[in-house]
C-alpha cells in the first residue's frame, strides 16, 4: 500500500509541476499514466486511494484545459472530478473544484453559476482549509463581484484574501491581490 501511495504522489507532483511550469503535454501525460496504473490496480488499492488520485487528475486536467481555453473540456472534466468526490467527502478536493468551476463560469460570463459554485466551496471551507486556499476561494468570489460590477462585495472579499495572504506568508498572491485592489479603487476614483 505504501508503494502504491508513494507511486501516486510522485507521479501526481511531477503532473502538477509540469503543469505550473505551462508544460501542459508533459503534464498530461503523467495524469495519463497515473490513470493507467489507477486503471490496472484498481483491485489491490483501497477505494478512497483510488479516488483521491483519479479526482486530482480529472481536476488537473480540467484546470489544464481551463488554461488553454477549452471550457467545454475544462467543465467535462471538472464535473467527472465533482461527482466523484462523493466517494471521498473528507478530503478538501470538492472545494477545489468547485472553486476552479467558479472561475471558469466566471471566465465564460455565466457570473450566477460561478456565484453559486463559489458559495458552495465557501460553505465547506472549515478550520482544515489551508489559508492559501481560503484565499485563493476569496480572489475568485472578488472576481466574480468584480465582473459583476458589483465592486463593494468584491473589495470586501479581496481584503479578506489579502489579508490571509499577508498573515500567513504568502507574498506572491498577496501582490496580485494588491494588484485587483487597485483596480477596484481605480475604478471607484479613489487614487490615494
Amino acid at each position: 500500500m505504501t508503494n502504491t501511495i508513494e507511486y501516486c504522489e510522485d507521479v501526481i507532483s511531477r503532473a502538477k509541476t509540469a503543469e505550473k511550469k505551462a508544460d501542459y503535454a508533459q503534464a498530461m501525460k503523467y495524469c495519463d499514466e497515473l490513470r493507467i496504473y489507477l486503471r490496472e490496480h484498481k483491485d489491490t488499492i483501497t477505494q478512497d486511494i483510488f479516488y483521491n488520485y483519479d479526482i486530482q487528475v480529472l481536476f488537473l486536467n480540467g484546470v489544464i484545459q481551463l488554461k488553454r481555453g477549452n471550457f467545454s473540456n475544462a467543465l467535462n472534466l471538472l464535473y467527472e472530478a465533482l461527482d466523484k468526490t462523493d466517494f471521498v467527502p473528507q478530503t478538501p478536493l470538492r472545494g477545489r473544484v468547485l472553486r476552479v468551476m467558479a472561475s471558469l463560469y466566471s471566465e465564460i460570463g455565466e457570473t450566477d453559476k460561478a456565484l453559486d459554485n463559489a458559495q458552495q466551496a465557501l460553505a465547506l471551507q472549515n478550520d482544515a482549509t489551508k489559508p492559501d486556499e481560503r484565499g485563493h476561494l476569496y480572489n475568485t468570489i472578488a472576481r466574480i463581484y468584480y465582473t459583476r460590477s458589483e465592486y463593494g462585495i468584491a473589495m470586501e472579499y479581496a481584503q479578506k484574501a489579502l489579508a490571509l495572504f499577508e498573515e500567513n506568508g504568502y507574498y506572491e498572491q498577496a501582490a496580485r491581490i494588491i494588484g485587483n485592489i487597485g483596480t477596484i479603487n481605480f475604478i471607484h476614483g479613489n487614487y490615494s
